[in-house]
């Protein structure tokens, strides 16, 4: 019995060690400290310079053995020349200030350069930089900088001009196609234009045309004259033109030979130049970075600023326009040249071809022959089984189609549609489970089974993702799951569908709007070898449903816009009654002044006339003095508060933390003993400047001082202690407001800034007043968070930008 027992354990144990790798192993392979390089594109992608860098530089990365996440970003500015790039700045700023900084950054073509030199100590400070593609002057800032280094993009034009002299010395102009407002196009034509000034008779520029024109200029072009294709990506109306767009327009309409120095103009009629490729520059600029990588310092990294062109002609061009092999340069490269040993026995192996071809139809029509009657007979019976199997797809999936255009609800179906299927034999099982949960009709669906045209509702969506999670991850990739016999799969996911009374199965994605949300499956009890039409009819049924699944994605929007309607109206219509009351508080404070003055008067008179004598009303009339003095102190405040919107909006000043601190407690101080509250101040020093709007900062610590008292109000503690702090963090002012109520619960906490969201009895609040405190606080470009405190209560903090030093000379607005 032991003996069985250890054998037992040997053999199942190196299969427990390898499921487990394979569940977890990936886990503890997100530990390891990958690099990460951002490769930032000056242009679109899509374009195939950008596309062809884009090669190079992922050819040299996926070679490597550690993994490296690379991560790319696109300026487009070929096709917006115009555009100012200072918005990207705060996207990036934006989508990458949560995470760590990137260990290098490959700069591709000038205006990323720019960018990044403009941007960097902002964006990505001390990141090593690798530029390519550049075929500007470098700037003096970029030269000095110890953190880059790279390729300069060094297009051979001289080189290929006299290439063009060479090989065409009748030619009587070169025609040079190139733009004028591209900083590429510029910088060609510096080069062309020094060109002109030796050889002026020689060159014509098709600058500053529109397509049109240029179509008719070139058509013009004798053809004994050349062309020289460069940069023409905005016309005269300022559209862009794709470098495929550019070449098309030419070639189509040339019947002279054109050149060109960059390699995606080759092709389709180019016949060749000094040629610059793009993924070489790609593949440079990789291995650059991977040396960055390695700890070397850009600066030990010398720029690479010499031509890596190379003569590229095409063979069919040059035999074209009569140019012999002879006259190009030694080491030219030749496209699309012929076999030599198929040019010399081109007629031998076409007879060979020819015979063979001929015998085997020969043979065909023969084996076609003996078993005519035999073919016949089985196409007929093929026929007829296709076409009842197809009158039986039909009916089904008109079922089912009736069953999904009667409701806007997905979910509300999906097990009838699944019984149908069950039910008609067409499979023995079919289920469908969502694998997001992304919108309402991903949770709606979860996982749904169905068997012989019956629900089985003991499935667990999360246990059925647990065991065929690799099978999901090809679903994922948009990839089809077909087995007949299980045999394709791991051990432990064969057991997995065995359990399930699963022998064959057929896994297809539900594809939305270009992502797959779910996996629907079609299954049998024993093996079964799926057919083409079983396949068709299945992934009909598959994309029927993946229609229905977006329509009610798209209802499902609908209604989530309709409401973010209705809440703004609310939020409208709540504004104006907030407005109200400041126009009936403008007016009470009036009426209340006027019996307030005279009382004043009479009582400073009384005082005066009192003064020194040993009256016992003295002392009532000090305390009926101070009581008006404290009115008239509220009334002011509720004036500044509510009766002058114009400071809500008015420019940023300074503003005494501790002084709105003290106004803002003094409004609420009868809500505190009422609610028997006790209130604890720790003040930072006699001045704490911070950058802001006073009202609007009375008001964020009134509404959150009035959420404490309702808090502490809730609890049954005899003690209702809230604890204001303030004090200067480095460039900070930080406010703390505490209590020792209830806290506040986890699952409501992502909503709690949202307005009109609150946990009161509708008498207490409106849901406003944490929303407009955010609103503030992001408007003085600071922060507020909110914490749990242990034992009961919770903090906020809101992080204001406070003056350095306190010493310079401003009036603060008290």
């Amino acid at each position: 019995m032991k003996r069985k027992l250890a054998k037992y354990v040997i053999l199942t144990f190196p299969l427990f060690l390898l499921n487990w790798v394979l569940l977890y192993g990936e886990d503890f392979s997100l530990k390891k400290n990958v690099k990460s390089i951002l490769v930032l594109h000056s242009y679109h992608q899509g374009m195939q310079w950008t596309d062809s860098i884009t090669k190079g530089i992922q050819q040299v990365i996926k070679s490597q053995p550690e993994e490296i996440d690379v991560f790319f970003e696109y300026l487009d500015s070929k096709r917006y020349l115009d555009v100012n790039h200072a918005g990207q700045g705060q996207i990036f700023n934006q989508k990458y200030k949560d995470r760590n900084p990137f260990d290098v950054i490959i700069s591709v073509d000038d205006d990323a350069l720019n960018f990044l030199a403009q941007n960097r100590n902002s964006l990505f400070a001390n990141t090593p930089i690798v530029f390519c593609g550049v075929n500007q002057p470098l700037i003096e800032k970029v030269l000095r900088d110890t953190l880059i280094t790279g390729v300069q993009e060094i297009p051979d034009i001289k080189e290929t001009f006299s290439l063009i002299r060479k090989l065409h010395p009748n030619a009587n102009k070169i025609h040079i196609v190139n733009d004028i407002y591209s900083e590429t196009a510029k910088t060609n034509r510096k080069v062309t234009d020094s060109l002109k000034n030796q050889y002026p008779k020689e060159i014509a520029y098709l600058d500053t045309l529109s397509s049109e024109e240029l179509k008719e200029k070139v058509s013009m072009i004798p053809e004994d004259d050349v062309i020289l294709l460069l940069t023409f990506n905005q016309d005269r109306n300022k559209n862009f033109i794709s470098y495929k767009d550019e070449r098309r327009i030419v070639l189509s309409n040339a019947s002279a030979p054109v050149y060109a120095v960059w390699d995606f103009f080759l092709g389709k009629g180019v016949v060749g130049g000094k040629i610059i490729k793009g993924k070489e520059q790609g593949i440079l600029a990789a291995k650059m970075s991977l040396r960055v990588l390695e700890g070397i310092q850009p600066s030990k990294i010398p720029i690479v600023s010499h031509s890596q062109s190379s003569f590229i002609f095409d063979y069919r061009q040059l035999k074209k326009f009569g140019i012999a092999n002879t006259a190009l340069p030694t080491g030219s490269i030749v496209l699309e040249k012929p076999n030599s040993g198929y040019e010399f026995n081109e007629r031998e192996l076409f007879w060979v071809i020819f015979i063979f071809a001929l015998l085997l139809t020969l043979v065909i029509i023969l084996i076609q022959l003996v078993n005519k009657n035999k073919e016949a007979r089985e196409a007929l019976l093929i026929k007829q089984d296709y076409l009842e199997i197809t009158l039986g797809q039909n009916i089904l999936i008109s079922k089912i189609v009736t069953f999904l255009n009667s409701t806007n609800d997905l979910s509300e179906v999906v097990n009838d549609v699944l019984n149908t299927i069950t039910g008609s034999g067409h499979a023995d099982k079919a289920f469908v489970f969502s694998l997001r949960e992304e919108n309402k009709i991903d949770k709606a669906i979860g996982l749904r089974y169905s068997e012989n045209g019956e629900i089985v509702t003991d499935k667990e969506k999360e246990y059925w993702n647990f065991n065929i999670h690799r099978q999901l991850r090809l679903i994922f990739n948009k990839k089809n799951v077909v087995s007949s016999n299980l045999h394709e799969f791991s051990h432990n996911e064969q057991k997995f569908f065995q359990a399930n009374g699963i022998k064959s199965i057929m896994l297809l994605p539900i594809e939305v709007r270009s992502k797959v949300n779910g996996v629907v499956g079609f299954a049998f009890a024993s093996e079964h070898n799926w057919t083409p039409a079983e396949m068709r009819i299945f992934s009909t049924l598959t994309r029927v449903m993946a229609n229905a699944w977006e329509r009610n994605f798209q209802m499902n929007q609908y209604l989530s816009i309709e409401k973010q309607h209705g809440v703004a109206l609310r939020l409208m219509e709540r504004t104006s009654r907030l407005a109200s009351i400041g126009v009936i508080t403008g007016g009470i404070s009036h009426e209340i002044n006027q019996p307030l003055n005279a009382i004043k008067i009479n009582t400073s008179l009384l005082l005066r006339q009192l003064k020194g004598e040993k009256n016992p009303l003295l002392k009532k009339l000090k305390s009926i003095d101070k009581g008006i003095n404290r009115i008239d102190q509220i009334i002011l405040q509720m004036r500044d508060y509510w009766v002058k919107p114009g400071l809500v909006e008015e420019d940023q000043v300074w503003v005494d933390l501790n002084k709105a601190l003290q106004r803002s407690c003094s409004l609420v101080e009868r809500n505190l003993k009422k609610e028997n509250v006790r209130l604890h101040t720790q003040l930072a020093g006699t001045h704490l400047l911070i950058e802001g709007n006073k009202i609007q900062v009375e008001q964020i610590i009134i509404n959150l001082l009035m959420n404490a008292i309702q808090a502490v109000k809730r609890t049954d503690k005899k003690d209702k202690i809230i604890l204001v702090k303030t004090f200067k963090q480095y460039k900070s002012a930080l406010l703390i407001i505490e209590d020792n109520g209830p806290g506040i619960p986890k699952e409501i906490g992502e909503y709690l800034f949202d307005p009109f969201f609150t946990t009161k009895e509708k008498e207490e609040g409106t849901g406003l007043g944490l929303a407009i405190v955010k609103a503030f606080v992001v408007r003085m470009k600071g922060h507020i968070r909110y914490e749990n405190i242990n034992g009961g209560g919770v903090r906020f903090v809101v992080d204001f930008n406070a003056l350095e030093d306190e010493k310079v000379s401003i009036t603060p607005n008290f």
